[in-house]
């Protein structure tokens, strides 16, 4: 599992914890769950996009692993339908080179290319139409949408920037909710001082961890975290997605056929 987008507490800016056990919900019937845009509770959380990165190289996997066949869909295309219901819009930030036509979603290239992950989320982030954005990889296919909402559920806390789970004692900046344009600005700032790293632009913006104790009531093993970047991740990972029910026909993304 690749440890570029885990970052140990004790190397972190400087974060707050939350005190609580459980995130804020306004209706005890609205408890983070899938959620569609058109659900009666969606109203209570704000419009979210999806960013989803899929830019690599896919060195140590040896084969594009945006094309793994997962279900009869790939990789790439089963993320994308683990966001789909609880966003508003899609974003695919990708090589330059590389515009995947054909894909149902909103496809950007960095601004800031050669400068890492974080030139992707910050692309991802500038892209981004509404209030809120998720980011996360495009190799994570046990995304849990009950925590995804979940942390949407925290982000009507005006003195919230970025909302990111922490997981045996590392952030995960790849599975995190960001105030779009507030952290696509601290993180342009970061990228035209030469600073690169995922949670370079944290000290800039309010962060707030989701704990262990609160990622536990939504994902109880940490499986949203998982990521394929070698033949035996992949291996791994497709024994744990043998349990999830496939996806329906009507829920796939059309386009990126492997």
């Amino acid at each position: 599992m690749s440890q570029a987008s885990r970052f140990r507490g004790r190397n972190s800016p400087a974060i707050h914890d939350s005190a609580t056990d459980r995130p804020k919900t306004q209706d005890p019937s609205c408890q983070p769950r899938v959620l569609s845009l058109e659900s009666p509770c969606a109203a209570q959380y704000p419009a979210v996009s999806g960013v989803v990165l899929a830019g690599g190289v896919s060195a140590r996997m040896g084969r594009d692993k945006r094309f793994l066949d997962l279900h009869g869909v790939s990789l790439l295309e089963h993320v994308l339908t683990r966001l789909r219901p609880i966003v508003g819009e899609l974003i695919v930030v990708t090589r330059g080179a590389d515009p995947l036509p054909g894909l149902d979603a909103r496809m950007v290239t960095d601004r800031y290319p050669g400068m890492g992950v974080l030139a992707g989320v910050h692309a991802g982030l500038f892209a981004a139409r509404n209030e809120w954005a998720y980011v996360v990889a495009g190799d994570m296919p046990l995304l849990s949408r009950a925590l995804l909402t979940a942390m949407t559920s925290m982000a009507d806390d005006q003195t919230v920037d970025v909302i990111v789970p922490r997981w045996n004692g590392m952030l995960e900046p790849l599975h995190g909710l960001y105030r779009a344009a507030t952290c696509a600005q601290a993180a342009e700032r970061a990228l035209q001082s030469g600073r690169r790293r995922i949670v370079a632009f944290y000290p800039e913006v309010r962060v707030r961890v989701m704990t262990e104790v609160e990622v536990r009531r939504w994902d109880p093993d940490g499986e949203s975290f998982l990521n394929v970047n070698t033949p035996g991740e992949w291996q791994a990972a497709q024994v744990k997605v043998q349990s999830l029910p496939p996806l329906n026909a009507e829920e796939r993304p059309e386009g990126l056929s492997s």
